[in-house]
């Protein structure tokens, strides 16, 4: 049942001899996989070098980069595509990533968050002032306050979008109620509003600005009749004409700036008629101190021609008249 002694004896050789044999071919094996890495070629793990993402060897075309493993966040993704703004992909420095590097979309080009009050005007804003208060010409929603945006601001009682009064809300943004004349705030309806409704001083009792011609007489005025013409009793400077001040005003008829009469103008500035005075005048022909006609000298102090025919001062009749008498 055993074997020989002899060949018992010769085994320890054989298992010397087995045991180079397998040291050679390891040796043949480790240099032919050395000789297989040189060559690209993986003899463990047959896929060639550079085609592994983590590989830390760039692909031509199908790899952007390869930093030797797979983690994300290192400048180089898990798929060996760069890691930047606008991948798609938020990486640490970044507070947002929509895949694109536009503004006005919520994130910005540099892949920040856009919002209202980061100091920055971005994408629909018009103003960014750094914080979201109102009242501060910029409003928290970053919309410029001003009156006539049809939005109701901080100051504002109302906003119609327009600029005009008398449509309940006025042109500077104030609810308009109806006037009270004498409440120190201008409405619709009113030129002015002083506080009082006292004449005479430059804002009437009724709130409109006070100036000659307005039909109120003020303290400043003798008169005032609510026009502007001149030939009345009250001058378009809204004073009372003074007959014997030189100057023609309103119903005079006459001013020669003086109240002296038989002048050619009376002392309440109307035309005299001269003629009578027995004096002559300007314009007169004659004047014997009377204003008879057929006297030689006419009730309006111009000469008579004397007629033979009726032995009168005047005109003559035709001569058919005189023979018929």
């Amino acid at each position: 049942m055993f074997p020989p002694l002899s060949r018992i004896a010769g085994a320890p050789h054989r298992l010397l001899l087995l045991a180079a044999a397998v040291l050679a071919l390891s040796s043949l094996s480790l240099l032919t996989r050395s000789t297989a890495l040189l060559l690209g070629y993986d003899s463990i793990n047959p896929v060639p070098l550079g085609t592994r993402c983590g590989d830390n060897v760039l692909t031509y075309r199908m790899e952007e980069c390869d930093d030797g493993n797979i983690r994300n966040g290192d400048g180089c993704s898990s798929r060996c595509r760069l890691e930047g703004c606008g991948d798609g992909r938020r990486q640490s420095a970044e507070q947002c990533d929509d895949g694109n590097r536009v503004d006005g979309d919520g994130c910005s080009r540099t892949c920040q968050v856009e919002r209202c009050g980061n100091g920055k005007k971005e994408g629909k804003e018009q103003c960014d002032d750094g914080n979201t208060l109102s009242g501060d010409r910029c409003s928290g929603s970053c919309i410029i306050e001003r009156c006539g945006n049809r939005i109701v601001d901080a100051r504002e009682g109302c906003d119609d979008g327009n600029a005009a009064d008398g449509d309940g809300c006025s042109r500077a943004c104030r609810i308009e109620r109806a006037a009270l004349c004498g409440d120190a705030w201008v409405q619709y309806g009113e030129s002015c509003d002083d506080g009082n409704t006292e004449n005479n001083d430059g804002c009437n009792s009724e709130c409109y600005e006070e100036f000659c011609g307005d039909g109120v007489e003020q303290t400043s005025e003798g008169c005032d009749d609510k026009n502007q013409n001149d030939n009345d009793r009250c001058g378009n400077d809204c004073l009372l004409p003074v007959c014997g001040d030189h100057e023609q005003e309103g119903m005079e008829q006459c001013d020669d700036g003086n109240s002296v009469a038989d002048d050619g103008c009376s002392p309440q500035c109307r035309k005299e008629n001269l003629c009578g005075n027995n004096r002559l005048d300007p314009g007169e022909q004659c004047d014997d101190g009377a204003r008879v006609s057929r006297d030689g000298c006419s009730a309006f102090c111009m000469t008579e021609i004397f007629c033979p025919s009726t032995q009168q001062y005047g005109p003559c009749p035709p001569p058919s008249r005189v023979n018929n008498r």
